[in-house]
């Protein structure tokens, strides 16, 4: 067992044993603090980045390119990239894939960008999060397509004193063929709903739910102000009873469905899977788990399908 697995373990341990003896707000609880960060980019850069409210997600970048009816979708922790095959396997599992949520995604210091197969195109978006040197870690969402806006959240471990972030892109598609010189104007297909998606690290060395429950609260007042498709999946650390049935009302009064899985590999701490995938607006049409040996979590992949009810 790798040494900071081991850690992971006993410091997991140490906090359910301690439980018991804590008393759990019901609530949603206040917004964490907010951040903004620049977008990163496969050989090119731009500042997309806005604040997370309602009022800055209007009059983004419209994609010209029609949406595809179906796409596919790879969550996955690297665990900061310590087993350099996670950069082989990538390749292969992600080849195929329209968007790549990543969790303690590792930049490369000479590109400013997670190395992928040149196969994979990709606009790249990143939120900060742990930093320990030159090192820097945090959460990244990768795709074929432009994204109108970008905005990130930050949420603190109360025992360690360091950031896990959560990163929401928003993309804006046409159905059909735009035709005129803006993609706002002179268009033979509608207008879709945009799409959204949360790229989550979730609170993980808390006592109690009080740090879980103000993460989610934050992400919470976000997706509220979003009324199309969205996705949500990252590492939810769900490794106690009493976050998984938080979490699970959490969802339920957001309208998001939880992805399923058979069989199930994700990865489990005290027999409890900490990977999710949640939809909502969208019709899942397959999803499975790949497992691998170049990080202490396995990818999860699903494929969905626009709904037009």
């Amino acid at each position: 067992m790798r040494a900071a697995r081991l850690f992971y373990f006993v410091s997991l341990g140490l906090l359910s044993w301690t439980l018991a003896c804590t008393t759990v707000r019901a609530g949603e609880g206040a917004q964490t603090q907010a951040s903004t960060t620049s977008p990163l980019f496969n050989r090119q850069a731009a500042d997309l980045s806005t604040d997370c409210d309602r009022d800055a997600w209007v009059d983004g970048f419209v994609n010209e390119q029609p949406i595809p009816d179906t796409f596919s979708v790879l969550s996955w922790n690297i665990e900061k990239g310590a087993d350099a095959g996670w950069i082989a396997d990538l390749a292969q599992i992600a080849a195929a894939e329209h968007v790549l949520l990543i969790q303690e995604a590792v930049l490369d210091p000479n590109t400013g960008a997670l190395p992928l197969s040149r196969d994979f195109t990709s606009w790249q978006y990143f939120a900060a999060g742990y930093r320990q040197g030159s090192t820097q870690t945090g959460v990244l969402t990768a795709s074929p397509w432009v994204a109108s806006h970008h905005c990130a959240l930050t949420a603190w471990e109360p025992w360690l004193g360091t950031p896990k972030a959560t990163s929401v892109t928003r993309y804006a598609f046409y159905r059909g063929r735009a035709t005129g010189e803006s993609p706002r104007v002179g268009t033979s297909g509608e207008m879709l709903n945009p799409l959204m998606v949360v790229n989550v690290h979730a609170v993980n060395f808390a006592v109690g739910l009080e740090a879980y429950i103000e993460q989610f609260a934050a992400i919470g007042e976000v997706i509220m102000t979003h009324e199309g498709p969205l996705i949500l999946a990252g590492d939810f650390n769900t490794w106690s009873e009493d976050r998984q049935d938080w979490l699970t009302g959490f969802m339920a009064r957001h309208q998001l469905e939880a992805v399923t899985f058979s069989p199930d590999n994700r990865t489990t701490v005290f027999s409890r899977p900490i990977d999710h995938m949640y939809t909502r607006g969208l019709a899942v049409i397959d999803a499975s788990v790949v497992t691998v040996d170049s990080s202490d979590h396995n990818p999860l992949l699903m494929t969905v399908r626009w709904r037009d009810d």
